[in-house]
């Protein structure tokens, strides 16, 4: 269900997200809009990218931008598979588990699963409100599978400098 408000500055109905996922919102835009509610739920918010400031409320895109990690490294995330498919352009599609980086899917007679060049699985996705209190959350990159942490335990592998001073204020 889309979730819609007024950006103030022009009285625009925007959309600033799904359900709780503020995709078009961050969490200092709320006094940015009107006629939307925030409930005292916890939301998951649109990180602050300082290429965003000119971008007006509602107008960010793409809608599930993450923030790239390095030194990430929490191997439980492999006892929590999540799903990717894999397409080819005959037609066939395949479902494959996701473990994040740490271990290949089993294969069999007919399929052979095998690294080429593996990549950096985690990203940065969302900050997200618990009452007063904060918690980052990541995404494996290719299945969608997410977590949260404490902000101290992945501020540190924020790639981007200035974002990561930006989000320090969330760490307190």
């Amino acid at each position: 269900m889309g979730e819609y408000a007024k950006r103030k500055s022009d009285h625009e109905s925007i959309k600033i997200g799904t359900c709780e996922s503020m995709y078009y919102c961050r969490y200092e835009d709320k006094e940015r809009v009107f006629d939307y509610d925030f409930l005292d739920y916890s939301y998951f918010w649109r990180l602050p990218f300082p290429d965003e400031d000119r971008v007006k409320v509602g107008d960010y895109s793409p809608y599930n931008r993450g923030a790239a990690l390095f030194g990430h490294d929490d191997e439980t995330t492999a006892e929590d598979p999540g799903t990717m498919q894999l397409i080819s352009k005959s037609g066939l599609l395949i479902n494959a588990k996701c473990y994040h980086g740490y271990k290949l899917p089993e294969g069999s007679s007919d399929l052979k699963p095998f690294w080429n060049d593996k990549s950096n699985f985690f990203e940065l996705s969302s900050i997200k409100n618990v009452g007063d209190k904060f918690r980052f959350v990541i995404r494996c990159k290719y299945c969608d599978k997410m977590w949260s942490y404490e902000p101290e335990e992945i501020i540190k592998n924020i790639a981007d400098s200035e974002l990561r001073s930006r989000l320090k204020k969330y760490a307190s």
